[in-house]
Order: C-alpha cells, then sequence, then structure tokens
C-alpha cells in the first residue's frame, strides 16, 4: 500500500516557481505507482517551461504505454524513453524562442512496481529513503561540486558554500542527447521515499529531513513541514518536495488518500 503527498513553494528571495512535480492517479487495482520532481533553468520564465515539459512529457508517455505485460527490462527500457523523449521535447522548444535559449530542468523520477523501486535521475534533485529512523541518499548529484569531492578537490564541508554550488553537470533539454541514471531499491514496510529539489536539500540537512518526516503526523503533511522548515533557514530557491510512504497499513488519517493497494 502507497500513500503520497507533494508540496512545493517559490521560497523567499524568487520571484516565481520553476519547479514542477508530478503523482499518478492509481487504480484500486494498480500494482504501480509513480513521482517525478523537475527544478527548471533559465531566464525570463523558461525554467517553468522546461520542468512543465519534463513532467507533462513524462507522465503522457508513461500513461499511454505502460501495461503490465512488460517485462522489467522493458519497464525500465520504457522509463529511460520517457525521459530521452523529454529531453527532446525541451531542446527543440529551446530552438524556437530566443528567451528560451539554453533551458533545461533537472529530474528525479521513482517508480514503484510491487516493492520495488525504480529511479531515473538527471542534475541535482534528490531521492532519499528514510528506513528505521535512518535516512539514506539514493542519487548521487550531477553538479561541480559533486565532482570536485569524488575527485578529492575539496571536501563536502567546502561544498556546502562553494560559490559553484549550484553548477550542474547534466540536465534535461540543453542538448540532444542526455545521459541518465538508473538504480533499483526494495522498499520494506514503514518506508519513505522522498523527491526534492535543492532548494530543499540545501536548506536541510540530512537529520533535518529525518526528523521533519518521522515526526509529522502523517505523510501527507510531511512534504509541507518540510517546505515550512526550509523557508525558516533562508528559503534562498523555490522548493519542492513529494513523499511516499509504503505500509502494510496506514494509521486512520491517511487511509483512503492517494491510496495504492
Amino acid at each position: 500500500m502507497i500513500i503520497s503527498s507533494g508540496y512545493t513553494d517559490k521560497g523567499l528571495i524568487r520571484e516565481i516557481n520553476e519547479d514542477n512535480w508530478y503523482v499518478n492517479e492509481p487504480s484500486p487495482t494498480s500494482k504501480t505507482f509513480y513521482a517525478i520532481v523537475a527544478d527548471g533553468m533559465g531566464g525570463h520564465n523558461a525554467g517553468e517551461v522546461a520542468s512543465n515539459i519534463a513532467t507533462t512529457t513524462i507522465s503522457e508517455y508513461i500513461n499511454n504505454r505502460y501495461s503490465d505485460k512488460l517485462s522489467y527490462d522493458e519497464l525500465k527500457g520504457m522509463l529511460l524513453k520517457a525521459v530521452e523523449e523529454a529531453n527532446t521535447k525541451i531542446f527543440a522548444e529551446s530552438l524556437h524562442s530566443k528567451e528560451r535559449t539554453g533551458m533545461g530542468t533537472t529530474l528525479v523520477m521513482c517508480f514503484v512496481i510491487n516493492n520495488k523501486v525504480i529511479v531515473t535521475h538527471v542534475g541535482d534533485s534528490r531521492v532519499y529513503i528514510v528506513r528505521k529512523n535512518t535516512i539514506y541518499k539514493i542519487t548521487k548529484d550531477h553538479s561541480l561540486v559533486a565532482q570536485l569531492v569524488e575527485e578529492g578537490k575539496i571536501t563536502e564541508k567546502e561544498a556546502l558554500n562553494h560559490p559553484q554550488k549550484n553548477v550542474i553537470t547534466r540536465a534535461l533539454g540543453t542538448d540532444t542527447m542526455v545521459d541518465i541514471d538508473m538504480c533499483e531499491f526494495d522498499l520494506y514496510d514503514g518506508d519513505y521515499i522522498l523527491l526534492c529539489t535543492d532548494g530543499l536539500s540545501n536548506m536541510l540537512t540530512d537529520e533535518e529531513i529525518l526528523t521533519t518526516i518521522t515526526e509529522s503526523e502523517n505523510v501527507i503533511i510531511s512534504p509541507k513541514n518540510l517546505v515550512d522548515r526550509a523557508n525558516e533557514n533562508g528559503g534562498n530557491d523555490n522548493i519542492t518536495a513529494v513523499v511516499l510512504k509504503y505500509a502494510d497499513i496506514l494509521n486512520q488519517d491517511e487511509k483512503g488518500m492517494n491510496e495504492d493497494e
């Protein structure tokens, strides 16, 4: 059984919100569930356009092509093609308008089938899993500072306040081709999955994310609690959080709200 909730806010500094998110609405008999978060970039509201194209294109692609007759490998191939289709559309749109030249977006998507999660990822938006009061970062940031840390040129502490910490090394829509990361993990009873933009992860420590999720009354309000806390810490960017809960039994406040059994 899965329940989800999402929340987005423009933050305290930015004038517009260039983030977008999507969660599908599964039928009572559906065995699948997926969520998408995208953080757009580009001037003149182009980032908002890019992230909207990403969430719309990917969700329509999946909804039109998914079948429970697909093999697991075919399913993963379909998810990759959905992201590639979004990349193509964003890049094409960027060529039609000078104001949209160079626009792009990050992407994280979690596709849940039975008790397995397939994560598709481009950029520095993140996926975390909270399991038994421990938080784990699932995705690896496609960013300059992450690359510098990996190469041993700066420390993780130095990366937190690095002047180029917002420079990403991969994005959807900035080129004709895109390099997409994909990974998988199993879900266990009581697990939470968080998809978020860097407006959240840059404002909250992993410990703050963990305590906010686990101390929220239920999963329905935890995304707003996360966003509110990020704003309390500065709100320097658009902030988006989508939280999924996987459980055998949900509490009464959560039952009947966006469930997949």
